[in-house]
């Protein structure tokens, strides 16, 4: 039988995310330069992942924000970023936006030499 995360078992301090599994308090993520991002990314978790497929996968090496994206998880910066340039509240919009800021900025030093 999987077991769902509750909301009211995570515990937030200075950034980092910690669930109660009753017997012990597990990692979830850190939020090391926006906290703010803590609460889509918990109310994501909460409403897509078990707490074993979770707590597995983070085991097994990948990271917090990998293991939402495999679900379709975009944080609040990329979804700003997307609606700014008119691209779709998706990871693959996330991507084509990257690319077009990037062929932007190339654009820019074409014909010209860069210097460090």
């Amino acid at each position: 039988m999987t077991k769902l995360f509750e909301k009211t078992r995570f515990m937030t301090s200075a950034g980092y995310v910690h669930y109660d599994c009753g017997a012990d308090r597990r990692f979830v993520a850190r939020f090391k330069y926006n906290r703010a991002n803590a609460g889509p990314f918990v109310t994501f978790l909460c409403k897509n992942f078990d707490v074993e497929e979770y707590f597995s996968l983070l085991e097994a090496g990948s990271t917090p924000v990998a293991i939402l994206e495999t679900k379709g998880y975009v944080t609040p910066s990329a979804k700003k970023l997307c609606k700014k340039l008119g691209f779709p509240l998706t990871l693959e919009g996330y991507k084509a936006a990257i690319h077009f800021i990037a062929s932007e900025q190339a654009k820019k030093f074409s014909g010209e030499e860069f210097h460090v």
